[in-house]
């Protein structure tokens, strides 16, 4: 065989070797890179991702006034109250002189994989260099990216900010809302325990008021349901109906139901 003939072979060998590197190695990565390029580009996304969370120190306790919602207790104590049953949780309406806020309380339920842990990782996450996508290990990019977007940027309620807090009964986050309604206010509340979870959203006319009555509410919150009962719905309705049913400020949405 002549030198000339060896050397195109070589040659053929080492272009294919690198068609597969190429292949295996070099084009997944562009294409994540240029995946995450388009999902940090949309508004507001990278400024969310870039949040970095911040621990909450709530007021002290208000023992002196307890509301009972059945599942837990909160420290509501308004002039004039509203509530209203849907199928996903309960509605309390508050009025204090001039002073209205909106609590939604979801139903008690298991955390199932979204645990308390989890949550804190997630909003812990930070922007990714090009740099780490291009040379880490592709699943554990893949992983990054994929959290990142479905429990940071994803979750617009945490556009205004995140915050981490703990009190003797209970532990979560609070978002603290969109850019576009910034009197939003969602907290993720979990049991001492991390066993049960439940959302509460705050709604006024104004962000401080949301603020201020978010961090009133999670200083005094006590989930009351026992973790062996959170996935009986009709107990939790049950509980409702006993603590309402004789309410006359108490409704059911029957559209929801």
């Amino acid at each position: 065989m002549s030198m000339s003939k060896k050397k195109r072979i070589i040659w053929a060998v080492v272009i294919v070797v690198l068609l597969l590197i190429l292949g295996l190695y070099i084009t997944p990565r562009i294409m994540i890179c240029n995946s995450y390029h388009k999902m940090i580009s949309r508004p507001l996304a990278l400024e969310t991702l870039s949040i970095k969370p911040q621990r909450v120190v709530l007021p002290q306790p208000n023992n002196s006034c307890v509301f009972s919602l059945g599942f837990a207790e909160a420290p509501l104590c308004p002039n004039s109250i509203s509530l209203i049953r849907y199928n996903k949780g309960l509605g309390v309406s508050c009025r204090n002189d001039s002073n209205s806020i909106t609590y939604l309380f979801s139903l008690p339920g298991n955390p199932d994989e979204i645990t308390y842990d989890l949550q804190v990782k997630m909003a812990n996450a930070m922007p990714i260099n090009y740099s780490e996508i291009f040379f880490s290990k592709l699943s554990n990019v893949c992983c990054r990216i994929r959290s990142a977007y479905i429990f940071k940027v994803s979750d617009v309620f945490n556009q205004n900010g995140i915050g981490i807090f703990e009190t003797e009964r209970i532990k979560g986050l609070i978002r603290f809302g969109r850019k576009k309604y910034p009197g939003e206010i969602e907290a993720e509340i979990f049991s001492k325990d991390g066993k049960i979870r439940q959302n509460v959203l705050v709604i006024s006319e104004s962000p401080q008021k949301s603020k201020e009555a978010m961090f009133s509410l999670l200083s005094s919150y006590w989930i009351t349901i026992p973790q062996a009962d959170v996935n009986d719905s009709n107990y939790l309705d049950e509980l409702i109906m006993g603590q309402f049913s004789g309410n006359s400020k108490f409704v059911i949405n029957d559209a929801n139901k």
